[in-house]
């Protein structure tokens, strides 16, 4: 998955994750990636493993991806119905 977000804020710690929440809040059922964006608010980078799906209706798969700030975990983006 290449990742590349814009307009974060500086300096600052997120993580990228996968969940089974159908809505907010959402919990990290697998985190994808973590890092730090620079001093203007970017970061770009790649992340690799196996997911069984996303977006489908079936019991246990993963309903969207979302994005947290890391110090005060709020919820910064979903992505619902992603396709991975």
């Amino acid at each position: 998955m290449e990742q590349i977000f814009t307009g974060l804020k500086p300096n600052a710690s997120y993580t990228l994750a996968l969940t089974r929440s159908k809505s907010a809040p959402y919990k990290s059922d697998y985190e994808i990636n973590t890092f730090s964006t620079d001093a203007m608010g970017k970061y770009s980078g790649q992340s690799t493993g196996l997911i069984k799906s996303v977006g489908s209706t079936a019991a246990g798969d993963y309903a969207d991806v979302f994005l947290n700030e890391s110090k005060n975990r709020q919820t910064i983006l979903v992505d619902q119905g992603a396709s991975l």
